[in-house]
């Protein structure tokens, strides 16, 4: 079976910045179809061909980038994010219940606690509920108010990128209760390549400013067990080193 996977995403550069490596893995899995639809930027048009240079480089055939201005300032909300969501599936050719697994930002906004992203996390749980599709956030950092039980036997990878942590979730954080959460050791030098892309922005300021700019972790939640499906098919078809598992 192959799982559709759709990330949603505030600005160009968030696709690199927070969650690049892991789009890069997936897009080489035979498991998995990967769609990204970003909410903002296409009128900017440098900013849309760094990002569609970025995606490029990531491998993700399948994506869509929306109208509404990026902020040039902080506390600005977005305004036309469903037209941006509608367009995009429409151009993919598919309905939104086609997707197994909807991923976008963390419900504290990511490192710098945006505003943008928060509330795309909001529009796009509440979504994904209304619609009765899986949904899932990346991270980060591993959330403090989730218990994380590891279920990993052994260790797996595909190429340079390693599964280093596949757990049950337990907890509960204002009515959020993940379910399974994955953190991936990612290929450095693609997500590397990637930001590189975007040359619009400060880059010095960028790397100084972000920790996730050069870290190799990317981490992701899902809400429920029908949502973690497409990575653990994944964990179960990688590569184990050692032969046998460690543990059993």
């Amino acid at each position: 079976m192959t799982y559709k996977i759709l990330f949603v995403i505030a600005h160009p550069d968030d696709e690199s910045l927070w969650i690049g490596g892991t789009l890069s893995f997936l897009s080489q899995r035979p498991e998995v179809e990967t769609y990204v639809i970003c909410a903002t930027g296409a009128q900017d048009q440098h900013r849309a061909q760094e990002f569609e240079a970025a995606i490029n480089i990531a491998g993700v055939k399948n994506w869509f980038i929306g109208n509404e201005d990026i902020p040039k300032s902080g506390g600005i909300p977005l305004s036309d994010t469903t037209r941006a969501l509608s367009n995009g599936i429409n151009q993919f050719g598919i309905q939104m219940g086609d997707f197994d697994l909807i991923v976008t930002h963390s419900f504290y906004g990511d490192e710098h606690l945006h505003c943008q992203h928060s509330q795309l996390f909001q529009i796009m749980y509440e979504m994904s509920s209304t619609r009765l599709v899986p949904f899932g956030f990346f991270s980060t950092a591993t959330v403090p108010y989730f218990k994380l039980q590891p279920v990993m036997l052994d260790m797996r990878r595909d190429g340079s990128t390693h599964i280093i942590n596949n757990c049950y979730c337990e907890g509960n954080y204002r009515g959020l209760s993940p379910y399974k959460f994955y953190q991936f050791k990612i290929d450095g030098i693609t997500k590397s390549k990637m930001l590189r892309c975007y040359q619009s922005i400060n880059q010095e300021e960028h790397q100084k400013g972000y920790a996730s700019w050069d870290s190799d972790i990317e981490n992701i939640y899902v809400l429920d067990a029908q949502g973690s499906k497409p990575f653990d098919d994944i964990y179960n078809n990688l590569h184990i080193p050692a032969g046998n598992g460690l543990f059993q």
